[in-house]
């Protein structure tokens, strides 16, 4: 079951996006999503907030674990960066 606050990989187009269930409908749910950097994931300084059917999620994920300075890693995406030195 997917709630408030819960993170979910979404896929939009060709592509697999993370991010943050903000709110749930019947129809579908609020996410406000990361963005790719070149090696890590982001928060955009511009919010990507959007609605997306319950058919878009391909699946709820782990939180994002912050590397430095905002960049984050998804270990359910990012195979190359396993290795990084994550901060806990």
């Amino acid at each position: 079951m997917i709630t408030i606050g819960d993170y979910v990989l979404i896929k939009w187009g060709t592509a697999k996006n993370p991010g943050e269930v903000l709110s749930t409908f019947e129809d579908g749910l609020m996410v406000m999503c990361m963005k790719k950097g070149l090696k890590f994931w982001r928060w955009p300084n511009i919010k990507d907030e959007q609605l997306y059917c319950w058919a878009d999620v391909i699946q709820k994920i782990n939180t994002p674990k912050l590397v430095k300075k905002g960049n984050y890693v998804i270990t359910e995406l990012d195979q190359s960066t396993r290795d990084v030195n994550i901060k806990t």
